[in-house]
């Protein structure tokens, strides 16, 4: 937390100040003069309250190191989490990639110069096996009829 300092030199001009470092506050308890009325008391409330200061300065570097500590550990985590998800990605895609084997290759080959798979191949057979059989059918009963 920065050090704010409110002057109040007049009613209507009011000046605010912000310190960012403890050194800086020190070098304004330097620079006021303890002749002046409201600098003698400035200084004098400065100086009563500089270890308050201090600590307040202490804690704010403390805050802001343990901030910057955890927005690093995030973005680590982040990036790990993505790389995770990268890798899951891949993997589960390899895995529904189903290898060719020779066979196969084989008989896509036939299929597509027309000789068809061997499950095509098995079925062509039946049908003619079937067509056979009717027609062997329809003779024997031609054949009785006469």
């Amino acid at each position: 937390v920065p050090f704010v300092l409110y002057a109040d030199s007049t009613l209507d001009d009011a000046d605010w100040a912000v310190y960012e470092e403890l050194e800086s506050v020190d070098a304004l308890m330097r620079a006021l003069n303890g002749r002046g009325f409201r600098e003698k008391a400035l200084k004098e409330q400065l100086r009563a309250q500089r270890s308050w200061i201090a600590l307040g300065f202490e804690k704010s570097a403390k805050a802001k190191a343990e901030k910057e500590a955890r927005r690093a550990e995030e973005a680590a985590a982040a990036a790990e989490a993505a790389a995770s998800q990268e890798e899951e990605e891949k993997r589960a895609e390899a895995e529904t990639e189903v290898p060719v084997t020779e066979g196969e290759e084989k008989s896509e080959a036939e299929a597509a110069e027309g000789g068809g798979t061997e499950v095509e191949k098995e079925a062509e057979a039946m049908e003619m096996d079937a067509k056979t059989d009717a027609g062997e059918k329809s003779e024997a009963v031609a054949n009785e009829t006469k």
